[in-house]
């Protein structure tokens, strides 16, 4: 997480920050914008069509340019209220605009038809993608290298995909990025009356139930103490939902961190200051605001841009918009929650009539990836290929033989059990190609030829690191 970089010396940038650098050579870094969220006086109803004006403000904004345009629609809620709203501020002399959507493994099969219906409906021209599970052992090293820094989200080759894709047509792309973040979309966001009355009970009488509750399950036992911690700050909850560690290996992995630079440090201390800053707001909004502090720039948007740039296409994501995005959280998290605990309440609301009811209830899907069915068939394999390499990270950081252990055991295949492994593959490949190789070429091989040439084969460029003074780091 920032303003921390997997390289020694280099830091980040916050969200809107800025860095000066005086005649002297002192640096200073800043944020020239930034909007901490303010406790609500107020918690009256949200008026739909003022956010629907103020998106189609931001969305009239990000349509202006000089080459084709295209948008991103993924038969969701975000993206269809952005092809709403750049068909009502489109002039009759604009291009006309493409529509493009993913479809591949793990993809409702409903997705393409509502994408399908929505670009029919507002005139614009459709195009499908079409992803294949068998890309990924091919396109994996590229996607590590051109992220610059490890990004292990596993929808990362899907958007190379799409962007790659959307090249052919368009060079600009509108992307539904934000909604989640500022509505509440995110599965586990809503507090749930369960939840409430848990962290109500006396924390004597919870200690005495946990056991009896969580009948020897660590996840439910891990969910049931951040359950109980809810009553002021709902990080506890939120750190156990964005975790991709299943809970033993969460218990293990302290241990198995050999000391080192940064191995002290709290990994979850940006979270934290995100939490503390909002204290004073309601639960819901303490988790978006750390969201868009953290998973948003440090995750969700490297992922976009590093694929949309990788593929020459220019991302754009109105949802973001600074005025649209300031509307939004100055409503009190009540209103963003509908019936049955489903998030982006406001955002069913804004939608056009012609969208039907079916849209209007769907529940959030993630963007299709191939890399699931992989994570329990060939990526284990790979994994232990690449951390057998004595230049490994992983032999750097970890304890000799703690991975092996637990790809050696048996794998499920689910998101739960797997996710952590392919972040660890997308992590030792980056290392692989960017600081044991060096390779300033964009790779094209496989990761089976990736892992049987030698370096010496290849073109490297050779680097002298030079001290960066701290203040400048």
């Amino acid at each position: 997480p920032g303003p921390w970089t997997m390289v020694a010396g280099i830091r980040s940038l916050p969200p809107g920050g800025r860095l000066t650098m005086d005649a002297d050579g002192q640096v200073r870094v800043d944020r020239w914008i930034r909007r901490d969220p303010q406790p609500h006086a107020r918690s009256e109803r949200p008026d739909p069509a003022r956010l629907r004006a103020k998106l189609d403000e931001a969305v009239a904004a990000q349509l202006v340019a000089d080459v084709p345009l295209g948008i991103a629609l993924s038969g969701g809620i975000d993206s269809t209220l952005l092809a709403e709203s750049a068909a009502r501020v489109r002039r009759p002399s604009d291009p006309p605009l493409t529509a493009i959507t993913v479809d591949g493994p793990g993809m409702p099969p409903e997705e393409v038809a509502f994408a399908a219906a929505t670009a029919a409906r507002l005139g614009m021209e459709h195009r499908v993608v079409h992803i294949a599970e068998t890309a990924i052992n091919d396109r994996l090293p590229e996607v590590a290298w051109a992220a610059d820094e490890p990004v292990t989200d596993p929808a990362t080759l899907s958007s190379l995909q799409l962007c790659e894709a959307a090249a052919s047509q368009v060079r600009v792309l509108l992307l539904g990025a934000g909604g989640d973040e500022l509505f509440g979309g995110y599965p586990g966001m809503p507090v749930r009356w369960s939840e409430r009355l848990w962290a109500a009970i006396p924390e004597r009488v919870r200690a005495r139930l946990i056991d009896r509750l969580a009948a020897g399950d660590p996840r439910r036992r891990d969910r049931l103490e951040a359950m109980g911690r809810t009553r002021r700050s709902r990080i506890a909850m939120h750190l156990l939902l964005r975790s991709e560690l299943p809970p033993q290996i969460r218990r293990e992995l302290g241990g198995a961190i050999l000391p080192g630079p940064g191995s002290d440090r709290d990994p979850v201390a940006a979270v934290r200051e995100a939490f503390d800053v909002a204290i004073d707001c309601d639960l819901l909004t303490q988790q978006l605001h750390a969201d868009l502090e953290t998973y948003l720039p440090d995750q969700l948007l490297a992922m976009l841009d590093r694929t949309s740039m990788a593929a020459g296409i220019e991302g754009r994501v109105p949802l973001l918009d600074e005025r649209f995005a300031a509307e939004a959280m100055a409503i009190h998290g009540r209103w963003k929650i509908g019936a049955g605990g489903s998030g982006k309440r406001i955002l069913r609301s804004m939608l056009e009539p012609g969208a039907g009811a079916a849209l209007a209830r769907r529940p959030k899907s993630g963007f299709a990836s191939p890399v699931a069915a992989w994570l329990g068939t060939e990526m284990p394999s790979m994994l232990g290929r690449l951390i057998e390499d004595p230049r490994s990270i992983s032999a750097s950081i970890l304890t000799p033989g703690w991975i092996r252990g637990h790809l050696d055991r048996t794998i499920s295949g689910s998101w739960r059990d797997a996710g952590w492994l392919h972040g660890l593959t997308m992590i030792e490949l980056w290392h692989r190609l960017l600081i044991v190789e060096r390779r300033f070429d964009r790779p094209t091989e496989s990761i089976d030829r990736l892992l049987a040439d030698r370096p010496a084969a290849r073109q490297m460029l050779e680097v002298t690191p030079k001290p960066i003074p701290e203040a400048a780091a």
